[in-house]
């Protein structure tokens, strides 16, 4: 935990964050007006999924000191971080529902193309009717064969 000046407590539980998170701030509270270690400690936060916990020790910090330009700094870096983290998944989502719908329409269109040639087939050996063999001619006989005057 932090006390009011935004110091961390020794314990190590920085909500999740563990020992590294809590050293990380030490060492970022003893380096607080250099812009390097901010983002070296949010970096770290990043990686280690802990943004929530960066943002309570900076909230506490701009809660001890109102007027703190560097406290409000981080906590502007560490908005535009948060909000980078959600649109880029946001993204990704998107790009991926676009391709699946893509590849949809695709075989959608193939099923609909095969079901149209089974139809035709279909169509045309049911109500086409059978060719009979030519039958043969008649046998007539020879007197009718001959041409009438």
């Amino acid at each position: 935990m932090s006390d009011s000046n935004g110091n961390g407590d020794g314990d190590g539980d920085d909500g999740g964050g563990g020992g590294r998170i809590a050293a990380a701030w030490t060492a970022l509270r003893a380096d607080w007006e250099q812009e390097a270690a901010h983002r070296r400690f949010l970096d770290l936060c990043g990686a280690a999924g802990q943004l929530d916990a960066a943002a309570r020790l900076y909230r506490d910090a701009l809660a001890a000191a109102p007027g703190d330009a560097a406290a409000r700094a981080g906590v502007d870096r560490l908005v535009a971080r948060a909000v980078a983290a959600l649109t880029v998944p946001a993204e990704a989502r998107h790009r991926a529902w676009v391709d699946g719908a893509r590849r949809s329409w695709f075989w959608l269109l193939v099923v609909l193309a095969v079901a149209t040639i089974v139809a035709f087939a279909v169509y045309f050996v049911a109500y086409t009717p059978p060719v009979s063999p030519a039958a043969p001619a008649p046998v007539t006989s020879a007197s009718s064969a001959r041409p009438a005057r």
